[in-house]
């Protein structure tokens, strides 16, 4: 068993004190964080106040570079994240076929909205199926490209 003092990295990190973004999810949203410290590997960074993450995400460091990274492991403001190699970043189809499918997620999530006991608010109802009018809109047009 290690001990929190241990050091469990195969290469050692150096100090940074650094602003970054942390840029997630199809919507493509955006935390500010600052790194702490890196490696050739990854880094640690560190954010106003704790986050929840998905694993894949893109760290936007200030000097323009831009690098996927996979998050590790998060310990209230601090998170530890791992720069993807070049054979772990997905293909443009691949993101394509993920971006199809948490799109289909959200299809049925707006479906079971029109199942939930407060379907019988007309007021409800009308924003739900504006919602999906919307949603199928924007599938529509993303096909496109």
């Amino acid at each position: 068993m290690t001990t929190e003092n241990t050091e469990r990295r195969h290469k050692a990190r150096r100090r940074v004190l650094q602003k970054a973004q942390i840029s997630f999810g199809f919507s493509g949203s955006t935390i500010d964080c600052l790194i702490a410290n890196e490696s050739q590997f990854g880094l640690l960074v560190e954010t106003d106040a704790p986050v929840t993450l998905p694993d894949d995400i893109l760290i936007r460091i200030n000097n323009g570079e831009t690098k996927p990274a996979i998050v590790r492991w998060m310990l209230g403001t601090k998170i530890g994240i791992e720069f993807k190699r070049r054979n772990e970043i997905p293909a443009k189809d691949t993101l394509r076929q993920k971006a199809v499918k948490d799109l289909e997620s959200v299809k049925t999530r707006i479906s079971m909205l029109k199942t939930e006991t407060f379907c019988h608010d007309r007021e409800i109802m009308t924003m739900v199926r504006d919602v999906e009018d919307s949603f199928n809109k924007l599938c529509r047009k993303l096909a496109e490209h």
